[in-house]
């Protein structure tokens, strides 16, 4: 009885804390949320949240405010004032001619996350330039001819075993699981130079799944917007299962592929 008493106090507690936490993110939330600039200052678009209907059809919805606004659109998505741009020459100018002006920084790309960290998608001046010219061997002609090669021999397997299933099975083939197996094993052979297994590749799939629906919910969902990852709610704790298994399996494939040129140099 007593060690009851003392688990039902304990929860008690946590639950008033995560109540306190979670009200004074909101007020903080609340407080921070900005205003639209006034009428001749931001460009014409609704007013109203439109994340809901980014997430049903994204395309559809683009179309529809393009077709209502025009080229450049100014709207409210997750909270956050976004502006969508489809006019080619203004988007040349927000990311080539004047994109010093035009940051990363906002919740659409997630800064700082788990899964993003600070890489190239979501970094701006000299962090991306440095990592950018890390990266630049992936971009030489003799690599891309490696993806080249690596992309036609996963899509001929897949190709093949689709065939064998068409022959041997009916009903219907999950071709997004496919396409995600198949990137999967074209990324780790173009750049790690390995192979995935299936058990592996199920692995990384499945994490990848939890983590676009922890993004996902995230993008709609105003208490996830505020509430930081590690609160223990069911969606954070799958989100947070999910980065560990992405960041076991690509550290181990990271060690391999080290290991290798190590072994490589040391026969040199």
């Amino acid at each position: 009885t007593a060690k009851s008493t003392s688990t039902s106090t304990s929860t008690s507690t946590w639950v008033d804390d995560m109540r306190v936490m979670v009200t004074e993110l909101v007020r903080q939330a609340s407080a921070s949320l900005r205003e639209f600039p006034p009428n001749g200052m931001y460009p014409e678009g609704p007013r109203e949240d439109i994340a809901l209907d980014m997430l049903g059809s994204p395309v559809g919805k683009i179309q529809e405010l393009r077709s209502s606004y025009g080229t450049i659109v100014g709207t409210r998505m997750a909270g956050s004032l976004v502006v969508l741009v489809s006019d080619p020459a203004t988007t040349i100018e927000v990311l080539g001619d004047k994109k010093s002006i035009f940051t990363k920084e906002g919740t659409a790309f997630f800064p700082t996350s788990e899964i993003t960290g600070n890489g190239l998608l979501v970094s701006d001046g000299e962090v991306w330039k440095r990592q950018r010219r890390l990266t630049n061997p992936a971009f030489r002609t003799k690599a891309i001819n490696r993806y080249k090669d690596v992309m036609a021999a996963e899509t001929r397997a897949l190709v093949r075993e689709w065939d064998e299933r068409i022959g041997s099975e009916s009903g219907v083939i999950d071709v997004y699981s496919h396409f995600n197996d198949a990137t999967l094993k074209i990324v780790s052979g173009a750049l790690f130079g390995d192979s995935l297994n299936d058990s592996d590749s199920r692995s990384i799939n499945g994490a990848i799944k939890k983590a676009f629906e922890y993004f996902t919910q995230r993008g709609t969902n105003p208490l996830l917007q505020i509430l930081p990852s590690s609160v223990p709610l069911p969606i954070n704790v799958n989100y947070l299962d999910a980065v560990n298994v992405l960041d076991s399996k690509i550290y181990a494939m990271i060690r391999q592929r080290r290991g290798h040129l190590q072994g490589r140099m040391r026969a040199m």
